[in-house]
């Protein structure tokens, strides 16, 4: 019997030295990759992620309009920015009340234990925090206003991630429910409100795990700060640290990197700012392997592109990040490198900018300053040498509290109206040349063609009323003159179908700027807000002939951006091939190109716009006498406008081949010939000193 059961019992134990081979063999076998690589995980730092690297923005000449320079930022922890954060607070109260209430304490006396646990725990470090922080923004010369308004932000950031990351993983708890995507804190916080009533329950789904890499990484405040002021901030918290907590300093002097922009504030309407990344966009946490999608992604405390140059262009200014993934001696085990933002390089020449925006600032012969734009495009190219809106602001201070305030008043998109891009101006007579070719190139009319100006004493009716007697005029005298009889009447006669046509391809009536890319064409609306104007009636199609009367005089139904009548001289000057107008020289833009009208008829034109400049009864005469230079030198045409604004359009052909195309407004009540015709002239004279022309013969 003892036999038998010494057998049994070897049996079993030879059975369980079998399964426990068995199990040993299917663990190498089977799992042995999975343990190695848990292995190997352990035996491996953190990733690192590698920031972006933003491209920079340059004018034609290859000067820096935008870069990234070196900063000094400070940084708070999140144990400091999280006793600002209600949410985090209420969290902390109903966890302690609700552990009074088991422990049997009535409501009344568990909320006052948790009040008082607040206290203790929180009030202390509140206090400190809130000493350190009026310090901060002293030395800083910051209103704490702005600093909490800084803090503010960091906790919502934060707090979006870990509520989005608490909503997916309750769904993911309860499949029976239909997850639907929202977007923003508050459609976060609404939906959890609607599936999880209780607060306390849903503030732990949020407050309890989540953690997320921001609440460990110091996140900027305020304004970057030169080394002086970023010394004294780092002297004075030196050794500072919240009661409980003195492991981790909660206030920090961290480098970092901010967007300069050298020029301050020429072209800054163009040019264009960078903010902190819309937070629709964030992604909520960074995995531990990323893709190259997550590394080109936007997180929290990312910057972008906020409007013009710097938000058309965002997609290859930004760059993409680098990740870099080490063993415990430091060395790289898995790598991906960082790929730099490309650079933009406009068709801008920036020192343009600053003597045009001089001009208008009052160094001008009228020695007066005036509100208002000037376009100035090469001819042969198409390219826009200068697109100047003034008065205008300095970018490197335009995110600053009280300024921006004082920019943008009650409407923070004003920044994005360029007064030569994006406001919609009635041309007034510096349409008559572009009338002119269209009839031209339709054959209602020759340059000898005449119109008996003197007939509107014995048929005239209506409006408009401001028509001059000057009796019977053809093509040149009714340009150099301005008269509105004789444009009225081209006008009637181009009728309402040809009339817009033919304005529609001069690049009348739609946004004419050209985009390397269409990619590009679909973000320019926002980064730019290019107006299209109008060549009819807003809600119709066509104009009726009481409107086409206005019309014909650049009023009524008729207006459009001053790049648009900068855009129409340029074509006249190129004997009537239309370029698209362009800003970008890198990445390369490919202009359309069309011919609108026979070179011959151009030249009518052109021969015209000469009498505006140089015959002694031209409304441009005046203005431009003494000329700067001689006729075989510089070859000028022009025409004046006069709306309830002051403008004027100039063609500048030089005799070795440069020309120049220029648009100016001011908003004056004068006339075009009084205020427009001598800023214009001004603008040509800086024009000249740049090598955009040659050197007056007469100097001023």
């Amino acid at each position: 019997m003892f036999q038998e059961r010494l057998k049994f019992f070897i049996i079993i134990v030879l059975a369980g030295i079998g399964l426990l081979i068995g199990r040993l063999a299917w663990l190498q076998l089977a799992t042995g990759d999975r343990y190695d690589a848990t292995i190997a995980d352990l035996l491996q730092c953190p990733p690192e992620w590698i920031e972006t690297d933003r491209g920079a923005i340059y004018d034609c000449t290859g000067r820096a309009l935008a870069l990234d320079i070196p900063s000094y930022q400070i940084q708070l922890r999140y144990d400091i920015t999280r006793l600002y954060d209600k949410y985090f607070r209420r969290y902390q109260f109903l966890r302690f009340y609700r552990q009074q209430l088991k422990e049997g304490l009535s409501e009344a006396r568990a909320e006052e234990a948790a009040a008082a646990f607040i206290d203790k725990n929180f009030g202390e470090p509140y206090l400190k925090a809130q000493q350190w922080l009026q310090e901060l923004a002293s030395i800083c010369g910051a209103p704490i206003d702005r600093l909490l308004d800084d803090i503010a932000a960091i906790n919502r950031n934060i707090l979006r991630v870990r509520a989005y990351l608490a909503r997916k993983r309750w769904y993911a708890n309860h499949p029976e429910l239909d997850y639907q995507s929202v977007t923003g804190l508050e459609g976060i916080l609404e939906d959890l409100a609607a599936v999880i009533p209780d607060e306390y329950e849903r503030l732990k789904l949020i407050f309890y795990g989540n953690a997320i890499e921001e609440m460990t990484i110091p996140q900027p405040v305020l304004d970057p700060l030169d080394r002086e002021t970023a010394l004294m901030v780092e002297q004075q918290f030196l050794g500072s640290f919240l009661p409980g907590s003195e492991k981790n300093r909660p206030i920090l002097i961290g480098t970092g990197k901010v967007r300069n922009y050298p020029f301050n504030d020429l072209a800054g309407h163009l040019i264009g700012q960078v903010g902190p990344a819309p937070v629709e966009v964030t992604h909520p946490v960074r995995s531990r392997h990323p893709s190259p999608d997550e590394l080109v992604a936007y997180y929290l405390g990312d910057r972008s592109g906020d409007w013009g140059v710097e938000y058309l262009f965002e997609p290859i200014l930004r760059g993409s990040r680098g990740w870099i993934k080490r063993d415990i001696d430091g060395e790289i085990v898995e790598q991906i490198e960082r790929r730099f933002g490309a650079d933009v390089k406009l068709s801008i020449d920036i020192e343009l900018h600053r003597a045009i925006q001089k001009i208008f600032a009052g160094e001008n012969s009228n020695l007066q300053a005036y509100q208002g734009g000037a376009v100035v495009i090469d001819v042969p190219t198409g390219q826009v040498r200068a697109l100047v809106s003034y008065p205008g602001f300095n970018l490197n201070s335009y995110y600053q509290a009280d300024n921006y305030a004082l920019l943008n008043g009650d409407d923070p998109e004003r920044r994005k109206l360029n007064r030569t891009l994006s406001v919609n101006w009635q041309t007034g007579s510096t349409i008559k040349p572009a009338f002119l070719l269209g009839a031209l190139h339709y054959g209602i009319l020759n340059e000898n063609t005449e119109l008996d100006c003197n007939e509107s004493n014995k048929d005239w009716s209506g409006y408009p009323s401001d028509i001059n007697n000057h009796g019977p005029i053809a093509a040149r005298e009714a340009v150099m003159r301005s008269c509105n009889y004789y444009f009225i009447r081209v006008a009637e006669k181009l009728g309402a179908d040809r009339l817009t046509d033919w304005l529609t391809l001069m690049g009348f009536g739609h946004p004419i700027l050209a985009w390397p890319d269409p990619v590009y064409q679909a973000r320019a609306g926002t980064a730019f807000r290019e107006t299209a104007g109008h060549i009819a009636p807003i809600g119709k199609r066509f104009p009726s002939k009481s409107e086409l009367r206005f019309m014909g005089i650049g009023r009524g139904a008729l207006d459009a951006s001053v790049l648009q009548m900068a855009n129409a001289a340029a074509m006249i000057a190129r004997d009537g091939l239309f370029i698209a107008p362009h800003l970008v020289i890198e990445p390369a833009t490919y202009p359309a190109t069309r011919q609108l009208a026979e070179p011959a008829q151009a030249r009518v034109v052109q021969n015209a716009m000469k009498a505006v400049i140089y015959d002694r009864l031209g409304t441009g005469y005046k203005a431009f006498h003494p000329m700067p230079w001689s006729k075989e030198t510089v070859e000028l045409m022009a025409k004046t406008g006069s709306t309830d604004f002051s403008l004027f359009v100039c063609i500048a052909k030089a005799a070795d081949g440069r020309c120049l195309a220029v648009a100016t407004l001011a908003e004056s009540g004068l006339h075009g010939s009084e205020v427009a015709a001598p800023l214009t002239l001004d603008i040509l004279r800086a024009c000249a000193q740049l090598d955009y022309l040659p050197r007056p013969d007469l100097e001023p």
